[in-house]
């Protein structure tokens, strides 16, 4: 009879949990009927029935071994204020399945720490700081047909602490800002048919370990791992883009119901997975969507006709003249007030036929001159299509008229496109409004660099967006080389995110040797004046005034740019360094580098206020008759362990560097550091209250002094006696 009692009196519990957990969205018991909810230990196998939006350091805690967190295809959101926020976290339970969910606003996705034989599958991870996965000390994990799709610093997948044995497959990491998969101290864990691009800081990164493996990856960045005969990944990332810059296996973020297959490298419509535009419905049969209302003309709302500049507006359900959007038929100009197209004469002329003038869009392929402003709303400005042309402006203006979404993987819209020509000349331009003012750009796969380019004289202006993580420039090299950059104004172009890619540089070299870049004026830029990474070389940066950028004024970022000659240029008011160096043998001479100001908003090694900060693995930098002085931080500043000689420079204060001796060719010993401010004392007169400008002494005029001094005592001495 006791016995009854109890089995009721249980059975009551848990049917009055039960009814408690059914009230909120939440994770659902498949025992019990539990609805756990942020920061709830979970102790049995349950399935998302809604979205989570957590304030909670843990969005759900693993409190059993053998369970499984089946998402179910819902969102748990987490807060920012925590340092260590997690989505899942596991310590210690094995046999644990996390799968189907999408994660997002934590600082670490998913963290199981001593965990083993779980399997982590099919989620969608977005995280801060932090990691997406992090698996710490575990072994014999699977993870399995996840995404990372961004994070603001970190790893995608992080081994690390004994994790071993781990498999990772069919993975898509793709964070921007942080490491695609990085291991440390972590041994003998396999990695197959992962996608792993678009990585800043490395897309597969081995930092310690033995016996890590892999076959069949995607990616273009390693360290201490190879399986490639590229050195690399299996497959290159360009290899796996569909036409529109579309990850294979992603759903196009352009052109909805897109998707890039990976087994043919194209677009296919696929509504099912990738969803349609608002107004449309998906045809579960074809993939394809379809309007559910439409224009008189048979466009469907929101979408251009097939009769430029017609635009099938959403509210009135009328077609509407919208060149901003929809673009001009050849031959006419866009008319940005009216939306309406105008017939015109207007372009860039052909110099050996005048019939023939290139506009918007068009690919040219002999040499023009501007006869006109041209405003392109939509695509790339013109687009290089032969060698050895000229496009001499005429100091008219190229614009974009507004540069719109410039994030993500592929080519941005650009005012002057170049890829892969040689003996380009674009001078007398102005160039607004476009995500990149001029791109030159090589391959980077089959080594074909751009060489021989001039940009001359041309006002390259209000380029680019700070509203998203951008990779686009003022003027942006990739793989060019002996090209000159002379004479032009590059100012005020924007750009986002904090990666060595990121965007709003004035002029970014990224790899390229020989290259001139001479007499520009370069300011007020988002990130840096002038940039460079990716192992440039013998590259000369001279007589150039930059100043007023927001990460240093010249940043020689990587620590494999060598061989540069620095030399007369002004680096002054800008947040950061005037002049930062980071790889070896670069010579600075004869450069004014003064009041550079803290407050960048890029907090790294490249963004402290220094005048001329030498750092990461800048040996054997020669620095002679520079005047670096006024600056927020340091005037020079040396890494410790680095070699940075040099002489006749003046600056008020240093660290790990002083200017060096020489002898003549006399023998005499000479001072070099004769311009070196030994010390400086503002002299007042104080009856008229009148500031005297600072007196500088140099050890020789010191030595004088002294010398005349004794003279005058002992004159006085000598007279007293007699």
């Amino acid at each position: 009879m006791k016995k009854n009692v109890m089995d009721v009196g249980a059975l009551a519990v848990i049917v009055l949990i039960c009814s408690m957990g059914s009230a909120n969205a939440g994770c659902i018991g498949d025992i019990t009927g539990i609805d756990y909810g942020c920061g709830d230990t979970v102790i049995e196998s349950c399935l998302f029935n809604g979205n989570l939006n957590c304030s909670t350091k843990y969005g759900l805690i693993i409190g059993a071994e053998g369970i499984t967190i089946d998402g179910n295809g819902r969102t748990i959101t987490g807060p920012a204020e925590y340092v260590a926020s997690e989505g899942v976290h596991n310590k210690g339970y094995n046999n644990v399945t996390v799968k189907n969910l999408k994660i997002e606003g934590f600082r670490f996705g998913i963290y199981f720490m001593d965990a083993n034989n779980c399997s982590i599958a099919n989620n969608t991870v977005s995280y801060g700081v932090g990691s997406g996965i992090w698996l710490f000390g575990s072994s014999g994990n699977n993870i399995t047909g996840n995404e990372v799709e961004y994070g603001k610093d970190g790893h995608g997948i992080l081994l690390s602490n004994g994790a071993n044995g781990n498999i990772v497959r069919d993975n898509t990491l793709m964070t921007i800002n942080g490491m695609g998969i990085c291991v440390h101290e972590a041994n003998e864990n396999e990695f197959y048919h992962n996608i792993v691009c678009g990585n800043a800081r490395g897309d597969v990164v081995v930092e310690s370990g033995i016996e890590n493996t892999g076959d069949n990856n995607t990616c273009d960045t390693t360290k201490n791992y190879n399986e490639g005969t590229n050195g690399v990944c299996t497959y290159s990332c360009a290899a796996c883009l569909c036409s529109d810059g579309t990850l294979y296996g992603k759903c196009s973020s352009k052109d909805k119901p897109k998707y890039c297959d990976a087994g043919t490298g194209t677009l296919i419509d696929d509504c099912v997975r990738c969803g349609c535009l608002p107004g449309y419905a998906c045809d579960n049969t074809t993939g394809k969507c379809y309007a559910s209302q439409k224009c008189a003309d048979g466009t469907p709302y929101g979408e251009c006709s097939s009769d430029k500049p017609k635009y099938c507006d959403n509210g009135t359900g009328t077609l509407i003249d919208a060149c901003l959007r929809c673009g001009c038929p050849s031959g006419y100009t866009c008319g940005i007030a009216s939306g309406s197209c105008y017939e015109t004469n207007c372009g860039c002329v052909a110099d050996r036929n005048p019939s023939k003038i290139f506009g918007c869009g068009d690919t040219v392929t002999e040499s023009c001159t501007f006869n006109c402003d041209l405003n392109c709303p939509i695509g790339h400005g013109l687009i290089i299509g032969a060698d050895d042309i000229t496009i001499d402006g005429r100091d008219y203006v190229l614009n974009g008229v507004e540069p719109r979404t410039c994030g993500g993987l592929g080519v941005q819209r650009s005012g002057i496109y170049n890829v892969g020509h040689d003996d380009i000349t674009i001078k007398n331009l102005g160039i607004e409004n476009f995500c990149n003012g001029i791109y030159l750009r090589g391959d980077e796969n089959t080594g074909d660099i751009v060489d021989n380019n001039i940009i001359t004289n041309c006002d390259v202006h209000h380029n680019g967006n700070d509203a998203e993580a951008t990779a686009t420039h003022g003027i942006k090299l990739k793989y060019v080389s002996r090209s000159t950059i002379s004479d032009n104004w590059i100012h005020h172009n924007r750009g986002g995110g904090d990666s060595c890619e990121g965007g709003g540089n004035g002029i970014f070299l990224y790899a390229g040797d020989y290259n001139l870049i001479f007499n520009n004026t370069v300011c007020d830029n988002t990130k840096a004046g002038i940039f460079t990474k990716m192992k440039p070389r013998y590259n000369n940066i001279s007589y150039n005034e930059v100043k007023g950028n927001g990460q240093g004024g010249i940043i020689l970022r990587c620590k494999c740019c060598n061989s540069f000659s620095i030399e007369h240029n002004l680096a002054t008011d800008n947040k950061g360094p005037g002049i930062y160096v980071g790889g070896p043998d670069n010579t600075l001479r004869f450069n004014t580098v003064t009041d550079n100001k803290n407050g960048s908003i890029y907090k790294n090694d490249a963004s402290v206020a220094d005048g001329i900060r030498i750092s990461r693995e800048a040996y054997n930098t020669t620095l002679i008759s520079n005047n670096a002085t006024g600056n927020d931080d340091v005037d020079i500043y040396v890494r410790g362990g680095l070699t940075a000689t040099g002489y006749n420079n003046t600056y008020q204060n240093h660290l790990n560097y002083e200017d060096s001796l020489r002898l003549t060719g006399e023998g005499e010993e000479e001072v070099e550091g004769k311009r070196m401010v030994v010390w400086e004392e503002m002299l007042k007169e104080v009856k008229l209250g009148i500031e005297i400008p600072p007196v500088k002494v140099t050890p020789l005029m010191a030595t004088l002094i002294v010398v005349i001094a004794l003279a005058f005592i002992l004159y006085g001495y000598l007279r007293k006696k007699t």
